[in-house]
């Protein structure tokens, strides 16, 4: 038995059309998987990270190179000149000074790893903070 139609083509076996299902849940439920995982507790959404920090009135600024990851500080970008930027960092490894203070930028190698990183971060730098005490959780 063949079927017939626009979706399937001008004509289908029974196995091409499995094959066909197969490849589309297939498609689907890869697209899905992160939203799936994170709604089993088990990572957590970029957004939600975001939006919390906002909601508790804390800062964060993030920059990203093809080459260098992720990085974020918890800092408005209209402070970079009290912070000094990524960059600036770098080129204290290649031309050491003492710093005063210790660099408040972070890194992460991939955009998958952003929202555990800059929520681990920022329980660990505001631990009495409104975000930390309501969204904080035992590891």
């Amino acid at each position: 038995m063949r079927e017939t139609g626009a979706l399937w083509g001008e004509s289908t076996s029974p196995w091409e059309v499995l094959q066909l299902r197969r490849t589309s849940l297939y498609a689907q439920t890869r697209e899905r998987l992160p939203r799936l995982v994170a709604n089993l507790g088990l990572m957590l959404h970029l957004e939600e990270v975001l939006q919390r920090l906002y909601d508790s009135e804390i800062n964060v600024t993030i920059t990203m190179l093809w080459d260098g990851g992720f990085n974020f500080a918890f800092a408005s970008y209209m402070a970079f000149g009290e912070i000094g930027t990524p960059q600036d960092d770098f080129e204290s490894l290649i031309k050491p000074e003492p710093r005063v203070t210790q660099s408040p930028w972070y890194n992460c190698g991939a955009a998958s790893e952003l929202a555990e990183a800059i929520h681990k971060a920022a329980l660990q730098k505001f631990p009495e903070s409104e975000y930390a005490k309501t969204y904080g959780r035992p590891n």
